[in-house]
């Protein structure tokens, strides 16, 4: 070829017709009735000159919620590509009679795992939380008293955490709740409550709650320190 790029086995006749250029115009409609051009064919592939690709979607308004045009999203695919995709709202057109609406996104990674790709179901992610997944149920409050360092007076503080069995012990790790869920919250440590609880540097590692931690969900008269029996 003239020019270098992504070499893809794969020539179905949308090449003339998914073009970036009809992206900037094409209508939900369109794209819902889009067909391929038959007289487009080859035995050898296709050469894809650049890295930037697009995917186009009829949505229906409610779903963009307040997105625009520059937006960044995430793009999870149901199938094809195990990978979240990072992309930018590239156009959302306007609300046609059908009550569709045309999305399009575009990405600059990837392309050379999503050649392959035409039509595809996917699920776009507006946010995303990081976190420590608990169960609703395993969530405590615990009073902490503690005296103010600025003002010199007692204060009792609600902490949440959850108990967690360390060796044969119930400790008790403060967390900042990221995200709840319908049964469930993600959760990270609580380096403020740490503080208020006293805690020392070797002691922070015990309180601090991590990924794989043994989480107690159901018990009767739980306290920091208590032991669990066999």
């Amino acid at each position: 070829t003239d020019q270098g790029g992504y070499y893809s086995t794969l020539v179905d006749g949308y090449e003339a017709v998914l073009t970036p250029d009809r992206l900037q115009e094409m209508t939900a409609a369109e794209l819902m009735a889009v067909g391929s051009d038959s007289a487009v064919s080859s035995s050898v592939g296709k050469v894809i000159h650049g890295n930037r690709w697009y995917y186009a979607a009829a949505v229906e308004p409610e779903e963009l919620g307040k997105l625009q045009e520059g937006d960044s999203v995430t793009l999870r695919f149901v199938s094809g590509l195990e990978k979240d995709v990072p992309m930018t709202v590239f156009r959302i057109g306007e609300e046609e009679s059908n009550g569709r609406c045309l999305l399009v996104l575009a990405a600059d990674q990837y392309l050379s795992v999503t050649t392959l790709l035409r039509d595809q179901n996917a699920q776009v992610i507006f946010r995303s939380y990081d976190g420590i997944r608990v169960p609703s149920q395993a969530m405590r409050l615990l009073e902490v008293t503690f005296t103010d360092e600025e003002t010199g007076e007692e204060r009792t503080e609600t902490v949440s955490g959850v108990y967690c069995r360390v060796g044969l012990i119930a400790r008790f790790k403060p967390v900042e709740v990221i995200y709840q869920g319908e049964d469930y919250y993600l959760v990270a440590p609580s380096e403020e409550a740490m503080g208020w609880m006293d805690l020392g540097q070797s002691q922070r590692s015990i309180y601090t709650i991590r990924a794989g931690d043994e989480v107690i969900v159901t018990a009767r008269d739980l306290y920091d320190g208590k032991v669990i029996e066999e």
